[in-house]
């Protein structure tokens, strides 16, 4: 059974980040909400990403040992991000 849109409302304040009209569920299998932290976590992750592609074009410098380790800062914290966003948090 689908739950209504305003109780979802009142329970999760961040219900206007997620997209509305998606199931919550396929097949009894519940699907991932995307929430503000899932957002912030991609961006970190591409963030870096950008970062070292935009400083290896700019600089010719692929293999600088500098740019790995701010990239690779950026890309860990957005993929922990991910993990932590993704855990079901039970109260």
């Amino acid at each position: 059974m689908m739950s209504n849109w305003s109780d979802d409302l009142r329970s999760d304040p961040l219900i206007w980040v997620q997209i509305p009209v998606l199931p919550s569920s396929i097949g009894g299998k519940k699907m991932v909400k995307v929430d503000v932290y899932t957002v912030f976590s991609g961006l970190i992750i591409a963030v870096g990403i950008i970062s070292y592609v935009w400083w290896s074009t700019t600089y010719n410098a692929w293999t600088d040992i500098g740019i790995y380790s701010f990239s690779v800062i950026f890309i860990l914290l957005g993929t922990f991000g991910f993990l932590l966003s993704f855990t079901k948090k039970e109260e």
